[in-house]
Order: C-alpha cells, then sequence, then structure tokens
C-alpha cells in the first residue's frame, strides 16, 4: 500500500498545473502547493483498491505418449496458473487534484496553460 501512495504521489508530481500570481515567487508557490496538498489529503485521504485488468486462468496439464513395439512412453506436462493482472488506483486522487487546484486559485494563483 505503501508504494501505492508513493506512486501516487508521483504521478501527481507529475501532472501538476503550473501556476502564476504577480509579484510571488516559486517558493511561495511551493509553499502554497503544499498547505492545499495537506488540506485536499485530509478532506480526501488516499482510497486504495485493487482493480481485476485480466482474469487469472489455468494452462491443462497435457499427456504426450510414443511408443514402440510393445513400449510405451507418457510424459505428463503439469498445468499452469496464470494469476490475474492487478492495477492499484485511488478513488480520491482525482477529487485531490481538483482541491488543490481550486485551493491555489482561492489564493490568488492563476493556471497557466
Amino acid at each position: 500500500m505503501r508504494r501505492a501512495l508513493l506512486a501516487a504521489t508521483f504521478l501527481l508530481a507529475a501532472c501538476e498545473q503550473n501556476y502564476s500570481k504577480p509579484g510571488a515567487s516559486d517558493v511561495q508557490l511551493e509553499a502554497d502547493r503544499s498547505a492545499c496538498v495537506r488540506e485536499a489529503r485530509v478532506k480526501f485521504p488516499p482510497a486504495i483498491r485493487q482493480v481485476v485488468l485480466s482474469e487469472g486462468y489455468s494452462d491443462p496439464s497435457t499427456t504426450t505418449c510414443t511408443g514402440y513395439g510393445t513400449t510405451l512412453n507418457c510424459t505428463t506436462t503439469p498445468g499452469y496458473y496464470h494469476p490475474p493482472t492487478m492495477m492499484t488506483v485511488d478513488d480520491n486522487q482525482e477529487y485531490r487534484r481538483t482541491e488543490v487546484d481550486g485551493c491555489l486559485q482561492d489564493k490568488g494563483w492563476t493556471p497557466v496553460p
């Protein structure tokens, strides 16, 4: 779960919106953004869940026999289980992002396209 939160944090950082505010510095933006992120996490805590992308399945076992005369040799290869493919999602991630954007705009920051 800790990995999922870390991954979500990196994804959020990669998708951060740039903002401008007349007379404000990058340091002030980061301070305001940090405060907004803290508020958003309180309001919309991580809601982590697993999503099944593909179901698990099994390959059947197979038996192959060869013979010569009265001799019969059979080899059985066991089946193999392929586990389901899963993905971790945070149902509140988009709500937090929207909350942070609104919070920054309330503090006077304007989104830069």
